[in-house]
């Protein structure tokens, strides 16, 4: 199943509109024209096309994806744009003004996420911007995501009750299992027992200059499905 299958072109239309909102809520606030861009994590490469499509003119586009699946999609995504594609750190030797890094860390290990916050920290221009997007998994939020899915698909790690009730008191459970999306690559594909209250610990070198949710912006982070974090 492609990733937009799930995404973007989910069945379920309140999923969809979730989805793109996010995209949105991720990149219209800042001012990209004319920038260096990095989507690092990029999978299927929506981010990149919704910024290129929008009107924006990129002085450089590039996108990061170790796993060979998605690089698959976002090549085929993206075949109309000019855009420069990686699936290995060592080649990010550019200086970038803005890295979006949307949806990723949720799904690594403690050591990874480590590794990945170093990686975007040594990509970033001196004054540039990173923006990096993760769900929401603890307290309202976690019950109505739970429900959704227990419907969905029952019987799965993430429509257990007792780890949705977990969740929802703000304990999200820590035996989120791990398996290999490529060679190598070690990766969690549930969000369930993901805590954005832990991935702030580790944020000490970056200086966080707004901390904001989407679908409604505007409202306190409980009442949103996704968390940003504006970093420098």
């Amino acid at each position: 199943m492609a990733y937009s299958d799930i995404t973007f072109r989910d069945p379920n239309p309140l999923k969809r509109r979730l989805q793109n909102l996010r995209i949105n809520h991720a990149y219209k606030r800042f001012d990209l024209s004319g920038k260096r861009v990095l989507d690092f994590g990029g999978g299927n490469g929506h981010l990149l096309k919704s910024i290129i499509e929008s009107g924006v003119s990129l002085s450089q586009a590039d996108l990061f994806e170790p796993a060979a699946s998605l690089m698959q999609e976002a090549k085929e995504n993206l075949k109309d744009h000019q855009i420069h594609f990686f699936s290995d750190t060592n080649h990010l030797n550019k200086k970038y003004d803005f890295i979006f890094c949307l949806e990723v860390l949720e799904h690594l290990t403690e050591k990874d996420i480590l590794k990945t916050l170093e990686t975007l920290k040594s990509c970033l221009q001196d004054g540039g911007t990173i923006v990096v997007g993760v769900p929401n998994e603890i307290y309202f939020v976690a019950l109505l995501k739970g429900i959704f899915r227990l419907f969905k698909r029952p019987n799965d790690y993430d429509t257990s009750l007792w780890r949705i009730f977990s969740a929802t008191l703000g304990w999200p459970p820590k035996d989120r299992p791990i398996r290999e999306i490529g060679a190598g690559l070690p990766y969690c594909f549930y969000h369930m027992g993901f805590d954005y209250r832990q991935l702030r610990k580790y944020l000490g070198p970056f200086k966080k200059t707004s901390v904001y949710g989407s679908p409604f912006t505007s409202m306190p982070l409980s009442f949103n499905s996704e968390v940003f974090f504006i970093l420098n």
